[in-house]
């Protein structure tokens, strides 16, 4: 005795064999979130390599892949100029990637003293020309 698919049925097998080959294909979708995340400029805090202070409270810091970011305070971090090292991560994730436009908290220790920190926004990637037109004190 063989039974006679439904309409319905039909149906919804069609419509789930549509859905999963619409899933599969490449989509514009999927090439335009792609290019948002590389416009983002992002770095891995991890991945830091060397630091200074800016003018006015802005911290320029450099990743192992060279790529050099400007971070300001949003609160005057007390003792940014003596500090021996630094730590960011951000507000809002535990990844430990920041993106330009994100909020971190910068974490320093001076020589001998207790930790300090306060709030950052990472405001922009530094072209080369930017890196190269900075004071020398202040080039990661």
């Amino acid at each position: 005795m063989s039974t006679v698919p439904t309409p319905m049925a039909l149906t919804l097998a069609l419509a789930f064999v549509l859905t999963s080959l619409a899933a599969c294909a490449p989509g514009q979708q999927s090439a335009d979130a792609s290019e948002a995340t590389d416009q983002r400029q992002c770095f891995w805090a991890s991945s830091l390599s060397n630091f200074r202070q800016g003018d006015h409270g802005n911290l320029y810091v450099r990743d192992r892949s060279d790529q050099v970011f400007e971070i300001s305070t949003r609160e005057r971090c007390q003792d940014l100029d003596l500090a021996s090292s630094v730590a960011i991560q951000s507000d809002y994730s535990s990844v430990g990637r920041l993106c330009v436009g994100g909020h971190a908290r910068i974490t320093m220790r001076g020589l001998g003293g207790e930790p300090a920190s306060c709030r950052a926004r990472v405001d922009r990637r530094l072209t080369p020309d930017q890196i190269a037109a900075l004071p020398d004190n202040q080039q990661p």
